[in-house]
């Protein structure tokens, strides 16, 4: 390590620290096509039977439904001509019902398809593309599956009492792919790519981590791949009369999706594993205090959900958000402290743990943009994945973090600063 005055690169970060103590978008199969409208065709109604797992067939549709404990009352079907964004094969349904007993869609599989159930609504999430938290079609978990048959379990709308957050839908999207089909061969590329990061990823903790996390990822926080859209779900919410929190980790990405994108959605769920269930509501309720996001957007010092994301992504790729997460420069240059709070800028904490794993012994410096000398943390991926197991809900804490794994080293970070 240089022994000279190290040169401020980020004097004007560290200065504000003392003051105060998710889009890689791609083409797009599925969803994503169809005018702004909805336009209906036939509408059925249906008288139920108490019987469990009674069936019903709807004639406009084709949409066989099924009733795991009964029903009681009506349901009606109406069949979706149009719709907003639709996916560019299936069929598309209205079904309204208020009765409280679950409601499957079961799709039979024996001639080799692939199928999804999609809801069109509103969902919690890390969202990375142009559809945001607002209005989307949604990828359902499926209920259970046999050797010919994929069931959903439909969730209609309905208030959660403690939050008051509305979820569930009553339109749906039934979508179909050969098995043949370009779609079924990026998906299958792209489920790869995704097990290939994972198990980058978990290969660079420390055992008396890895144990722990390991143990989440093969049992409880098993992940799914969706392909509705770039972005990560830790949780499902579930109505009729069984309100609350469902573990269901789902990977979302559209296809065809470049390596960088699966990274990042990939490291949404590494995060999410690496904490709690907990923290991860958290960082899904950050999601909503902004619509849109990108590197170098003002989002506050206490919006933190992307910054871990990066970070995964950028050991999994070389980039993070796109940047050079090792060199501040490229981020921060053109922005100044009297316009702009750089701790609150997107990208500040995976350039801070960045700094950690860095090997270089020089970077650039933010006003001029020459090289200049800075120390060498040398920290190891999984150290900082350590930190990160700490679960800073924003970037304030995450430097306190930092600065307690660090103990004597912490100068040398505040040097770099």
């Amino acid at each position: 390590m240089h022994t000279k005055t190290f040169v401020p690169v980020l004097i004007i970060i560290l200065f504000l620290f003392g003051l105060s103590n998710c889009s890689k978008d791609e083409n797009v199969n599925e969803p994503g096509n169809g005018d702004g409208n909805w336009n209906y065709g036939t509408t059925n109604t249906y008288t139920l039977s108490q019987q469990p797992n009674s069936l019903i067939k709807d004639a406009a549709t084709g949409i066989t439904l099924r009733f795991p404990l009964g029903g009681s009352g009506t349901i009606s079907v109406t069949k979706v001509v149009t719709a907003p964004n639709s996916p560019e094969n299936g069929e598309g349904a209205k079904i309204e019902y208020a009765g409280t007993q679950p409601v499957n869609i079961d799709i039979d599989t024996s001639g080799g398809f692939l199928v999804s159930v999609l809801g069109y609504g509103v969902l919690s999430g890390c969202f990375d593309d142009e559809f945001g938290n607002g209005e989307r079609w949604v990828a359902l978990p499926e209920a259970e599956t046999n050797s010919s048959i994929k069931s959903f379990e439909l969730v209609f709308p309905t208030v959660l009492g403690k939050t008051n957050q509305k979820v569930g839908f009553d339109h749906y999207w039934i979508e179909k792919q050969t098995a043949t089909s370009t779609v079924a061969d990026q998906r299958a590329y792209t489920s790869l790519q995704v097990n290939s990061f994972v198990d980058q990823l978990m290969n660079t903790l420390p055992s008396s981590l890895k144990t722990t996390v390991s143990a989440r990822q093969t049992s409880t926080h098993r992940y799914t791949i969706k392909h509705d859209g770039n972005y990560y779900s830790g949780f499902w919410w579930r109505s009729l009369g069984s309100v609350g929190r469902l573990i269901k980790p789902t990977i979302h990405l559209k296809l065809p999706s470049n390596a960088s994108t699966i990274a990042h959605e990939t490291s949404h769920y590494f995060a999410h594993i690496l904490t709690n269930d907990n923290f991860q509501s958290v960082l899904e309720g950050q999601a909503n205090l902004f619509s849109g996001h990108g590197v170098r957007d003002e989002v506050g010092r206490n919006v933190i959900l992307e910054e871990y994301a990066y970070f995964g992504e950028y050991l999994l790729t070389g980039n993070g958000g796109n940047y050079d997460l090792e060199e501040p420069y490229v981020i921060f240059q053109g922005l100044s402290a009297l316009n702009v709070d750089l701790p609150g800028i997107e990208g500040f904490g995976a350039v801070l743990l960045a700094q950690l794993v860095r090997t270089k012994s020089q970077i650039r410096d933010l006003v001029t943009g020459n090289y200049v000398d800075v120390p060498v943390i040398g920290m190891s991926y999984g150290e900082a994945f350590e930190i990160i197991s700490k679960a800073a809900p924003g970037i304030e804490q995450l430097r306190k973090n930092i600065a307690t794994k660090l103990g004597a080293d912490n100068n040398k970070l505040d040097a770099i600063l």
